[in-house]
């Protein structure tokens, strides 16, 4: 590898013309400046083109790709096709880079002597800048992590071999959607260890629009964890190095999915689901979301409240 590596960022996008300004310019400001933006549009009905055309005139490392509607797993592969750096990252359209982002990720390939794979730090901040919640105390092996915590990772934080990437492609199933980055850190853990720092490098921003707080579809969400599963179980490279861990992960997986459909007030489907991951793994109600699971579902969150008010 090169001493000075190029970074791919792959920004997938659908009608986001609202915030993808903000997006580019934040991978723009990096203080390393070894990178090329690639920016993918999934088949978007705005303005998002025309949002974009004054930076694409001024800037020669953006390539803005159009392409049928995928959804987001369709469309990272189709931007990793296009790649031409040492490493690929992701980067959501609504998301946004702290301007030492790049030059964090070369102080790690140079601690780490060019890991295959490995994630920075983020941060979760609503519209206004102010703070939802600090993901930087990752400890131990991120891989095992991934397995007993559920999709601990954000997109924008995670950083792969280009050939690596270019073998290991998201899944396109819409039926996967919201959660095929998820299966796929699954499926590399397997091959590969997650190097990592807890240095906090970007943000995702938290905002109602975006698509995975929209979950008004039971049978879609309930499906989408599913196919987690099956993929999981149908890996036989993980399968052979984690197999140990499979309760666990169902029952994380369940416990996320009571969690979604208690917020959509499915009450009834919730219940059924945090049962059946109390069944898989006991443990499970040590964790947060089980915690948060119990709360919406018993409605405990409106009489926290009330004695608040």
């Amino acid at each position: 590898m090169e001493n000075a590596p190029l970074f791919s960022v792959i920004i997938p996008t659908y009608n986001r013309a609202e915030f993808i300004t903000r997006t580019v310019n934040s991978v723009l400001s990096q203080t390393y400046k070894s990178f090329e933006i690639i920016i993918v549009d999934d088949g978007s009905t705005d303005n998002t083109e025309n949002i974009l055309e004054p930076l694409l005139k001024q800037h020669s490392n953006i390539s803005y790709l159009k392409k049928n509607n995928q959804e987001r797993g369709a469309a990272r592969n189709f931007g990793t096709y296009h790649a031409k750096g040492d490493y690929v990252t992701f980067l959501d359209s609504d998301d946004i880079l702290y301007p030492q982002h790049l030059q964090e990720a070369i102080y790690l390939i140079r601690e780490k002597k060019s890991p295959e794979l490995f994630h920075l730090a983020y941060e979760i901040v609503r519209t206004d800048g102010s703070l939802v919640k600090k993901c930087n105390n990752r400890s131990g092996s991120l891989n095992i992590n991934l397995i007993r915590f559920g999709n601990i990772l954000g997109c924008m934080g995670i950083f792969i071999r280009r050939e690596i990437v270019a073998e290991n492609l998201f899944v396109e199933d819409r039926e996967l959607s919201g959660s095929e980055d998820y299966e796929l850190w699954l499926r590399l853990a397997a091959q590969y260890e997650f190097a990592y720092a807890n240095t906090i490098t970007s943000a995702i921003i938290h905002h109602p629009s975006r698509s995975v707080l929209e979950v008004s579809q039971k049978n879609a969400l309930i499906k989408r964890v599913e196919k987690v599963l099956w993929h999981v179980k149908n890996n036989q490279r993980f399968q052979k190095k984690y197999s140990k861990y499979n309760s666990r992960i169902y029952a994380v997986n369940y416990c996320y999915l009571s969690l979604h459909l208690g917020l959509a007030h499915y009450r009834k489907a919730a219940i059924h689901y945090l049962f059946l991951s109390v069944r898989e793994d006991a443990m499970v109600v040590f964790s947060r979301n089980f915690l948060a699971a119990l709360k919406y579902i018993f409605g405990l969150h409106k009489v926290r409240g009330r004695f608040r008010s």
